[in-house]
């Protein structure tokens, strides 16, 4: 079964599980289990998504401690939107590309529902070259490799321990998080304000930095890609710049 196959069977089967446990939740009453939800969502957010496979894996705009490293490409596995290998090949192709033929994920191109739903997906720019450097890592390889493993280990760990933890630090924050995760991809290069006349469609949206915890002045970050500071103007809250202060290593 190849890794497009497989990535999308998992979707699917967490989406179904998301909705289990959203009527789990409607019958039971537990509320309580959402803090858990809430917990694992924006850590994958700010942790997998922000900081890791966008900041640290896909640009490299700054080193870090191993422990921290192996943490945030954890964390960024169990989004479940793919490898650090893969998401990074996709997001770099998206820099060279970007709002043009050729960008994977869109909005100009596909139209909004389209890119949000990553439906018709254009990956034929996406050139294994572009991440030569994280095939010569292996950490990355690691990860790349035993992607699907480590996520059904996870699973596996979380149904033993309560198979409610399976439903609400699983299945429910990671079906969210692909909503949100595609809505955003659309919405920031759709509707929002400049502070750089950059050339293409991105915006900066107070909405998405709510949502995904960070990651919704894409405006800023598409004028200095390869900057880990997305902060720019003071009420410009980016907490993933705030998270890379604390923990990256100097550099000499």
């Amino acid at each position: 079964m190849t890794e497009a196959r497989k990535s999308n069977i998992l979707t699917m089967f967490n989406a179904v599980f998301g909705i289990v446990a959203v009527t789990y939740l409607i019958h039971s009453q537990q509320w309580h289990w959402l803090w858990w939800t809430l917990g694992v969502y924006l850590t994958l957010s700010v942790f997998g998504n922000a900081v890791g496979f966008h900041r640290y894996v896909s640009h490299r705009s700054f080193v870090t401690y191993t422990p921290v490293r192996w943490f945030l490409l954890f964390c960024g596995t169990l989004m479940c939107l793919g490898s650090p290998v893969t998401w990074a090949m996709v997001h770099r192709t998206h820099h060279m590309y970007p709002d043009k033929p050729g960008d994977p994920h869109s909005p100009k191109t596909m139209g909004f529902f389209r890119a949000w739903f990553s439906i018709g997906m254009d990956t034929s720019k996406c050139s294994p070259r572009s991440i030569r450097d994280l095939t010569r890592d292996p950490d990355m390889l690691f990860f790349h490799r035993q992607y699907f493993k480590i996520i059904y280990s996870w699973v596996a760990l979380l149904l033993v321990i309560d198979w409610r933890l399976f439903l609400f630090a699983y299945a429910l924050p990671i079906a969210l998080l692909r909503i949100l995760f595609g809505f955003a991809n659309a919405w920031i290069h759709t509707s929002g304000y400049r502070n750089y006349d950059t050339d293409d469609a991105s915006v900066n949206s107070l909405l998405v930095s709510w949502l995904l915890g960070g990651e919704g002045f894409h405006n800023n970050h598409h004028a200095r890609p390869n900057d880990w500071n997305n902060w720019d103007r003071w009420w410009e809250v980016d907490i993933p710049t705030v998270v890379i202060r604390l923990i990256k290593k100097p550099r000499y």
